[in-house]
């Protein structure tokens, strides 16, 4: 594998005075990666199926999906974010385009509160409604990227610790993809509610006496940025041995105007697994993130982690299943 600075080298040496050129390195580390996914590609045995990533879609093939999964491997945690955040707001877009359509008549309120509705259902999107009649002023933040920063800063001004879980951290480990809310694991106690309910509350709906019956009882409460819609589920850490490993190994991500931290990929893989057997086995979601991360993770993943947490969980049946068929 090359380095920048090697395969600048290497294409001035082969290439004569032509290919003696200056790069960025933006440009030169995007050129390293796309000759890695070519040879990847390379590498496969097209007769062999069992070359074939789990979870290619079946209008993938085999070499497809090897490029694709090593252009996301050279992408950096960040730019995984940002990608997130562009698919988001495309969706979102075309959602909103396909509402206006639906509702020619429709003024720009309506169709902000029939987006709501379909995002979050009927008696939350309402109270939702209800509760931004008071606040008007909302931010105008567009995504859940932004929406999940700008969370985690407010829990930053209390001493909160936090960490994003779910599809966001599913998406840095292994494929991005768009979603429209947020999950954060927090260690909020009792008196953390008034003042986070009372720092969110001109731009977040939110449900304070929810919010006091999850810090009591370690269980989850919703808010929901006013002006996007996107929906934030706080997942209370309480004495959970295994939500106080993922705040402690965090990953810090540094984006350009802000900070997030982020789930490890092996608690990512272990949380989606717990999920996954807790719906029955079925999810149409779950189990395809695990094997993305799984597939594009590869070696580097914490097995001796992974098995002793499994255990722990009573996943490693499924865990195993993942790991043989990455």
């Amino acid at each position: 594998m090359f380095s920048v600075r090697e395969y600048l080298a290497e294409i001035g040496r082969r290439g004569g005075i032509k290919s003696r050129r200056t790069l960025e390195p933006e440009t030169a580390r995007r050129m390293v990666a796309i000759r890695e996914a070519r040879r990847a590609a390379q590498r496969l045995d097209p007769s062999n199926a069992l070359s074939r990533r789990a979870g290619t879609p079946a209008d993938t093939t085999a070499a497809a999906q090897a490029v694709q999964d090593a252009l996301q491997r050279r992408l950096s945690p960040a730019e995984k974010l940002a990608q997130v955040a562009r698919l988001s707001r495309m969706v979102d877009q075309l959602s909103i385009e396909g509402l206006k359509r639906r509702h020619p008549a429709a003024t720009d309120e309506m169709i902000r509160d029939l987006s709501a509705e379909l995002r979050l259902g009927g008696d939350l999107a309402a109270r939702v409604s209800a509760a931004r009649l008071t606040f008007p002023a909302a931010n105008a933040l567009q995504d859940p990227i932004e929406v999940a920063a700008d969370a985690g800063a407010r829990l930053d001004a209390l001493g909160v610790a936090w960490v994003i879980g779910g599809s966001i951290a599913s998406s840095v480990h292994g494929e991005a993809r768009s979603t429209q809310d947020v999950d954060m694991v927090v260690a909020l106690l009792e008196r953390h509610v008034t003042p986070f309910a009372k720092t969110m509350g001109r731009e977040y709906y939110v449900d304070t006496d929810a919010m006091r019956l999850a810090v009591r009882s370690g269980a989850s409460f919703n808010a929901v940025h006013f002006a996007s819609s996107i929906k934030v589920d706080f997942f209370v850490a309480g004495d959970d041995p295994f939500e106080a490993e993922r705040l402690r190994s965090r990953q810090r991500i540094e984006m350009p105007n802000a900070v997030l931290y982020v789930d490890t990929a092996e608690h990512t893989l272990l949380r989606k697994l717990e999920w996954y057997r807790r719906g029955g086995a079925v999810s149409e979601r779950q189990w395809p993130d695990v094997q993305a991360i799984a597939g594009i993770q590869g070696e580097s993943l914490h097995q001796e982690h992974l098995r002793l947490w499994a255990g722990r969980m009573g996943v490693t049946d499924l865990l195993e299943r993942v790991m043989r068929d990455a």
